[in-house]
């Protein structure tokens, strides 16, 4: 006997999950703050030259690792309205699907440009008021670019610094009058060691989530950071 064929219909349902990292990387910033502050709190009773040169460079690390952190989240935040939309941490419904279909269209045109130049061009394809370059916070969240790029393509001391906008960087870095770090090696030279202070760092933080606080408003379909504020912000 031949068994009888039986057409089978699948009912499966298939299930889309994003995870956005913006958020992780704001909340990894905050704690390498603490931990910096904590380093620079235990160095004023520390007397051990060993235990204080490992401390700065743990200290150091901590402050270069959160401005690497707050850039990375500026690059997610607009990579996740570029290519699910704004509202995408609202799910399904809270979607602007129109918006998202534009968007798409020029994922490939909006990839090429740097990170501020994205979140400009986005507005600007949306029709929304775009950020003022002349103020802040587009000017801070630039500097906090500015010195994540001079740290990731570092020159030697003896040809540092040259080009003009690494003289534009260091000016606008000074003109700030944070507090220096505290440990030994900010004697020898400004950037990058006096400089990356947790008072840069907190700096930075700051910086960065004012910006994106501004591009949601600017953009009207909520804040994916509200809430992990508690998480991201010094009480």
């Amino acid at each position: 006997m031949t068994p009888t064929p039986v057409n089978r219909v699948s009912n499966a349902m298939r299930m889309q999950v994003q995870y956005d990292m913006t958020n992780q990387f704001l909340m990894a910033s905050h704690v390498f703050l603490r931990k910096a502050e904590e380093l620079e709190l235990a160095l004023e009773s520390a007397s051990d030259q060993t235990e204080i040169s490992r401390m700065e460079v743990e200290h150091k690390g901590l402050i270069t690792s959160l401005l690497m952190q707050c850039v990375s989240a500026a690059e997610t935040a607009i990579f996740m309205v570029i290519a699910n939309g704004p509202g995408h941490h609202l799910g399904t419904n809270g979607v602007d699907q129109d918006a998202r279909s534009f968007l798409i269209k020029f994922e490939k045109e909006l990839e090429r440009l740097p990170v501020l130049d994205k979140y400009q061009a986005v507005l600007k394809l949306l029709r929304k008021s775009e950020f003022a370059t002349d103020r802040n916070p587009h000017q801070a969240m630039q500097l906090v670019v500015a010195i994540r790029n001079e740290l990731v393509h570092f020159k030697p001391v003896g040809v540092y610094p040259f080009e003009e906008d690494s003289e534009k960087m260091l000016r606008r870095l000074r003109s700030l009058n944070l507090k220096h770090s505290p440990f030994p090696g900010s004697k020898s030279i400004y950037f990058p060691n006096a400089c990356l202070s947790s008072e840069l760092g907190h700096s930075a933080l700051a910086s960065t989530i004012q910006y994106l606080d501004c591009f949601h408003e600017l953009i009207g379909a909520g804040n994916p950071i509200q809430g992990y504020r508690d998480w991201i912000i010094e009480h």
